[in-house]
């Protein structure tokens, strides 16, 4: 677990290390923004407003970030975005991606025009760990039911065809 006070008592030349790696991974995963929207609302069920499509949003952006080279992760649970403000933006369920130094959410894109890029020493894993002023993130990430499982290995296969039938 990453605690945020660890990033605040990081040498200032390793703060200025990760903000170099935050600028190159955002250049590359922005620059997949409209291909990761046009391949989320390609491969959704029809039914899916974009709002609620969270889940194509990080299937798309994990299979063309992968293409760049860029191993990631999908992650299933709660986000608070501001959680330490009055207008806080909560969303459960909710699927996002995670580097080893990055969350990383597409779904972001049809709410507020934007992937969020943040290092993982900005987000806090707990509500003990947010730090007003400076926590741009809550997340907590759960193993998910039997049955949320299979709905994502479900949603995964249905992508992977759709894929394989763009080729």
């Amino acid at each position: 677990m990453v605690c945020l006070c660890i990033a605040l008592l990081l040498p200032a030349r390793d703060m200025a290390a990760a903000e170099r790696n935050t600028a190159e991974l955002r250049e590359i995963v922005e620059s997949l923004g409209e291909a990761v929207e046009t391949l989320a609302a390609e491969t959704r069920p029809l039914e899916w407003p974009r709002l609620h499509s969270c889940l194509y949003y990080a299937l798309a952006g994990q299979h063309l970030l992968a293409g760049e080279g860029i191993a990631t992760r999908l992650v299933l649970g709660t986000v608070v975005y501001g959680p330490y403000i009055t207008g806080q933006h909560g969303i459960n369920p909710h699927i996002w991606l995670e580097t080893a130094t990055h969350l990383i959410d597409y779904a972001t894109l049809p709410r507020w025009g934007e992937v969020s890029v943040i290092p993982v020493e900005l987000v806090a894993r707990s509500t003990r760990e947010v730090t007003p002023g400076l926590t741009r993130i809550a997340v907590l990430p759960r193993r998910g039911s039997l049955q949320e499982r299979r709905f994502i290995t479900m949603h995964r296969s249905r992508f992977e065809r759709a894929l394989a039938r763009r080729r």
